[in-house]
């Protein structure tokens, strides 16, 4: 057992070194894709007996700071349409501005995983078929993203923490985005005796 256990730990290690992204880099990711959203269904609530998935869009960007050769922190602006379907095909729309903010590990080569909380405001309520929702909500996320050459490609889920006042529904979503890095620059040690950096500007796409 214990030597299998070490030679999973060596090969984590070794394919941690070969995914490994430029330290103290920075870049910034648009993306844009479609949400698959839904409420958990609750028998308490009065509102939504049987929910359904509705389908919406996602758009965003974020700026990404790598802190060392395999974690990255994020954050950024998304547009997000979220909600439900009614048990009559009606759909239930919650547009909401979030701003994510998220850690990043990058362990396989192209391969991460994320997660993180976004805080978020709902610019779109109906509140005559849903007099619960609120306006302020707090989300937890969570993903896995691949990417080769700048584009990358990300499946996400997202559980609202805080959007009804009675606490009966919870909003969720699977979101599949694709998006493309922009380098921004990277730090290059100048003088590693005295600890002194250059700016870097890298060309896009590279």
């Amino acid at each position: 057992m214990k030597k299998y256990f070490i030679s999973s730990l060596l090969l984590i290690i070794a394919l941690s070194a070969n995914a490994q992204r430029e330290k103290f880099s920075c870049s910034l990711r648009t993306y844009a894709g479609v949400n698959f959203s839904s409420v958990k269904k609750d028998p308490n609530s009065i509102v939504v007996t049987d929910p359904k998935t509705k389908l919406g869009l996602v758009i965003g960007a974020d700026i990404e700071y790598q802190i060392n050769n395999i974690l990255a922190i994020s954050g950024g602006l998304k547009y997000s349409q979220m909600g439900y379907k009614l048990d009559g095909g009606k759909n239930i729309s919650i547009d909401c501005i979030n701003l994510p903010v998220l850690f990043h590990a990058y362990f396989l080569k192209g391969f991460g995983v994320y997660a993180g909380l976004q805080p978020g405001y709902n610019l779109k309520v109906d509140k005559t078929i849903d007099p619960y929702i609120e306006n302020m909500k707090a989300d937890i996320l969570a993903g896995i993203s691949y990417e080769h050459k700048n584009i990358r490609l990300d499946v996400s889920y997202t559980r609202v923490l805080s959007i009804t006042s009675d606490d009966h529904l919870k909003n969720k979503a699977v979101s599949v985005t694709l998006g493309y890095r922009f380098e921004l620059f990277k730090r290059e040690m100048k003088d590693p005796s005295k600890n002194k950096y250059n700016i870097i500007m890298p060309t896009l796409g590279h």
